[in-house]
C-alpha cells in the first residue's frame, strides 16, 4: 500500500495529465472513506456485542436478585406462619387448662357446698335435740 501511496503522490508516471491525478487522488480518498466507514461499522459491531454481553448479565443479574429476595421473603413468611401456628396451639392448649382449671374448681366448689350444707343440716339437727 505504501508503493500505492508513492505512485498516487509522485506524480512521476503522470506528470503531463492533472485530470488522471485528480481522479487517483480521489479514488483514494473514496477508499479511505470506505476503510474508515468498515472500521466504524466494525467497531459498532463490537460496541453492540458488548453492550448486549452487558445487558444480558444486568438482566441475569436482576432477575438472581429477585429469586434471592422472593427466597428471602417466603422464608420469612414461612417462619412468620410456623410462630402464628405455635401460638395458635399454644392458645388452644391454655384454654384447654384453663376449661379443666374451672372444671376442677367448680367441683371442688360444689363439694365444699354440700360438706357447708350437711354440716349445716348437722348444726340444725344438734340444736334441735339440745332443745328438745
Amino acid at each position: 500500500m505504501a508503493a500505492e501511496d508513492e505512485s498516487l503522490y509522485s506524480g512521476a508516471n503522470d506528470d503531463s495529465d492533472p485530470g488522471m491525478a485528480t481522479m487517483r487522488i480521489q479514488q483514494r480518498i473514496l477508499q479511505l472513506k470506505n476503510d474508515r466507514d468498515k472500521r466504524t461499522e466494525a467497531v459498532l459491531q463490537e460496541s453492540n456485542i458488548a453492550f448486549d454481553k452487558l445487558r444480558n448479565r444486568v438482566v441475569a443479574y436482576e432477575a438472581e436478585r429477585r429469586n434471592k429476595e422472593s427466597k428471602y421473603c417466603a422464608a420469612h413468611l414461612k417462619a412468620l406462619t410456623d410462630a402464628t401456628n405455635r401460638r395458635e396451639d399454644i392458645e388452644a392448649r391454655m384454654l384447654s387448662l384453663v376449661k379443666k382449671m374451672s372444671s376442677s374448681t367448680k367441683e371442688l366448689e360444689d363439694m365444699m357446698l354440700k360438706g357447708y350444707l350437711g354440716r349445716e343440716e348437722d348444726v340444725k339437727k344438734s340444736r334441735d335435740q339440745k332443745s328438745t
